[in-house]
């Protein structure tokens, strides 16, 4: 499903700002199979100098590239 899903992603979400990420670690232990998402360059920048990043989704939202 997610071939075709991220094949047809541009009708279902308009935009270039999309970034898609499968296999994510969910928040509750699980595993999302697909998560997209636009990130604010602002917010990223601003959380960049917070102390301390707790989990892996953090991580790898602080470690993607930037569009």
């Amino acid at each position: 499903m997610l071939p075709g899903v991220l094949a047809h992603w541009s009708v279902l979400a308009p935009g270039t700002t999309w970034r898609s990420f499968c296999e994510v670690p969910g928040p509750r232990g699980g595993i999302v199979d697909l998560v997209c998402v636009r990130f604010s360059r602002a917010a990223v920048a601003d959380r960049a100098s917070t102390a301390g990043v707790l989990d892996m989704t953090s991580i790898r939202t602080l470690l993607a590239p930037s569009p």
